[in-house]
């Protein structure tokens, strides 16, 4: 069976239209090469742990078969075998070609056409003999072809298998064989009749169909690293067996229905294996370097249970436990068995000493595994524990007590041996260290808990540093407030301590006892005295400058009457004089002027710490509101009439616009004087006629009188 002319046609369309979006970036690609033999891609690459294999033999291309690399690429195995059913250089990526393929002119296999369903064509077969350490076989793998997605539920159903025969197997296929490359959870081969994503162009896009098996498909029609159309998911093969009995498998792929696109089988390296447990054991307190000693009642012995090949599912470990220690009476009890969760590889059973007090010896431990049959009558796995009375904990050293004179600083230490190091020391000081330097200011006993690391033995002592004549010295002095200007003394006394003393003060005052000061705002200033046991003690005063903050706003109540607004910081007192023979002391003080203009009003405070600031500000009286038009003007450097303007008085704010005939606005002016010299901006005069003028005048007191007429201009 061939592929049509059109098919091949629209593969090679994709290819081009794929190979134009490919080459417009570099990707991360799978890579493959068949340097390695059949044997050495069983024996070093495929091979995991509990299997032994012989007989080694391959059908097929030597192009077909050889080692891959997918660490950077999506196909899911980082490494591992490739078996493919052209060459294997049409693997790697980027999927640039919906058609890849190369035909060997080779037959197919009969097993694997009871799988497709059709005649197959191009067999890659890598089989050979082995006998598995435990009940149980595994590996995993990933199936691709370039067949997906354009034939999916046609009659070309390329195909691979694992047909593995056998004592205790009883399958289908040619001697017996059962193929274990089935759909999880089913008894259903992996083709791509049986797991896609439903018959699709890679170039068009869309299903045609419903998917089979859709969860453990992955589509790669624009794919970086892998040329395939599309491949599974990480799938596992898995086989019961009977240990240390030989088996055979058959690894074998070919193409069903044609011999034109290449599909290929993933073999993941070293997962070829068969499960089995190891045990080891590590003490978390020893008195050797051998992890399986442990004193007791102290700490633990963490046993680890490891398992290799399968963990898709939970394996129970068995074993038996002897030895002179008795189960639950010299450590805490334990069972006879332990679970290895699905999906993990190891599991720890915890063994806890128990300290009874009386003297044992050295007792025993022993963990045996059951495993069932191991090949060959080797013994099974186990491990041995010891459990030892604790060696007792000894007094070497300590220090002797001690009188001072002045206080100074003293070593203090404290040495044994025995129990089982290292050693805790615990002052009451607060350090723990076995020596420490302690400076009493007063006699003082000292007193260390050594316990060892167990924790379960321990020594008391108490050392006493005395200071018998020496009362600590102590500095006293009073803080200060000022106001901005004035000065403040400050002075320390000193009470205790050995006379002579010696005073010292930073902000550069020098080492007298008592100083005057006047800081321009808040300071510390601090005194160190010394005593003639050179001992130290610090005093810091802090003298407060406090500043007083007189300021003031006003507002207009009348043209000649004003609100004053004290606005000063934390005015105790307010004296107001006005400029016009008069004064106040409200705080706020409302105020009417004689007669108009410029008066300075003067503002004096003084702050709860009776401090004293003013601040002087003008302010106008103004007239009452009067304004008189003019109703023509004439400009023209004669100095007469030169200007149109208002004529009046008692206004703050005023604004003019003129207008032409026409109500075009010609000039603005927000002066107060209010004048137009009837010029353009370019100083040329408008031409005689007659204007139109808005004017607008806001009082003190924020009255808005508004004048409108109109104005000659004549020349």
């Amino acid at each position: 069976m061939f592929k049509s002319k059109l098919q091949i046609a629209v593969k090679g369309f994709c290819a081009a239209v794929f190979m134009l979006c490919f080459s417009l970036f570099a990707n991360a690609q799978l890579t493959t090469n068949n340097t390695q033999t059949p044997t050495q891609l069983v024996q070093n690459v495929l091979l995991g742990n509990g299997i032994t294999v012989s007989n080694i033999t391959y059908t097929g291309n030597s192009n077909a078969r050889g080692f891959f690399n997918g660490a950077t690429s999506n196909i899911g195995l980082a490494s591992g075998v490739i078996l493919t059913t052209g060459d294997i250089i049409n693997a790697p990526g980027p999927n640039d070609s919906g058609n890849e393929g190369t035909p060997n002119s080779i037959g197919g296999d009969p097993d694997l056409d009871q799988i497709s369903g059709v005649s197959t064509f191009d067999a890659c077969i890598l089989e050979f003999d082995f006998i598995p350490l435990a009940d149980s076989v595994t590996f995993r793998y990933v199936f691709g072809s370039e067949e997906y997605p354009e034939f999916v539920g046609g009659i070309v159903n390329d195909a691979f298998g694992f047909f593995i025969s056998g004592p205790g197997i009883a399958g289908p296929y040619s001697n017996a064989a059962e193929n274990i490359a089935i759909i999880p959870g089913t008894a259903t081969p992996v083709t791509i009749n049986d797991v896609n994503n439903g018959s699709n162009d890679c170039l068009m896009g869309g299903p045609n169909g419903p998917c089979s098996n859709c969860a453990y498909y992955v589509d790669n029609c624009s794919g970086n690293s892998v040329e395939y159309d599309g491949f599974t998911a990480v799938l596992e093969a898995k086989a019961t067996v009977i240990p240390c009995q030989t088996y055979h498998i058959k690894l074998a792929v070919a193409d069903g229905g044609d011999d034109v696109w290449d599909s290929g089988v993933f073999l993941e390296a070293n997962s070829f294996s068969s499960g089995t447990v190891n045990i080891s054991a590590e003490a978390t307190y020893s008195s050797t370097l051998n992890d399986t000693a442990l004193i007791e009642g102290c700490g633990d012995a963490i046993i680890h249970f490891e398992r290799t090949g399968s963990t898709s599912s939970a394996q129970t470990v068995y074993y038996t436990i002897t030895g002179t220690a008795a189960n639950g009476t010299d450590y805490v009890q334990i069972p006879d068995s332990i679970v290895i969760p699905a999906g993990q590889t190891i599991a720890d059973l915890t063994l806890s000493s128990i300290a009874d007090g009386i003297p044992e010896g050295s007792e025993t431990i022993i963990i045996t595994l059951q495993l069932g049959s191991i090949c060959n009558g080797a013994p099974q796995p186990f491990i041995a524990l010891t459990i030892s009375d604790a060696p007792p904990l000894n007094l070497v050293s300590v220090s002797n007590d001690t009188v001072l004179i002045c206080p100074g600083t003293v070593t203090l230490s404290i040495t044994v041996n025995g129990g089982i190091p290292s050693y805790n020391y615990s002052w009451d000081s607060g350090q723990n260290t076995q020596s420490i330097n302690v400076n009493p200011a007063v006699t003082t006993t000292y007193t260390v808990t050594v316990s060892d690391t167990c924790g379960n033995q321990s020594i008391v002592e108490s050392i006493t540093v005395g200071l018998p004549n020496y009362v600590p010295m102590v500095v006293t002095a009073s803080d200060a407030a000022i106001c901005g200007g004035d000065s403040a003394l400050i002075t320390a006394t000193v009470t205790g301590g050995i006379p002579s003393y010696t005073y010292t003060w930073d902000n550069g005052l020098g080492d007298g006892q008592t100083f005057y000061v006047n800081p321009a705002q808040n300071t510390n200033y601090t005194i160190t005295v010394t005593d003639s046991c050179s001992l130290s003690a610090t005093q810091t005063i802090l003298v407060n400058v406090d500043t007083a903050h007189a300021d003031f706003t006003y507002e207009y109540q009348g043209a000649r009457t004003l609100r004053f607004v004290n606005t000063s910081i934390d005015a105790v007192d307010s004296q107001w004089f006005f400029q016009d023979g008069t004064a106040s002391t409200d705080y706020s003080p409302l105020h009417t002027f004689t007669d108009t203009g410029t008066y300075y009003v003067l503002l004096v405070i003084t702050n709860s710490a009776g401090c004293i600031d003013s601040v002087i500000y003008p302010v106008i009286a103004y007239p009452d509101f009067h304004v008189w038009i003019p109703n023509a003007f004439t400009p023209g450097n004669d100095r007469l009439n030169e200007y149109f303007s208002p004529v009046g008085q008692g206004w703050r704010s005023a604004e003019m616009r003129l207008y032409n005939r026409w109500g075009e606005q010609i000039y603005t002016t927000f002066d107060t004087r209010l004048y137009w010299d009837g010029k353009r901006d370019d100083g040329t005069f408008y031409p005689n006629d007659v204007y139109v003028y808005s004017m607008m005048f806001k009082t003190p007191i924020g009255e808005v009188h508004k004048r409108m007429g109109t104005v000659t201009l004549v020349r």
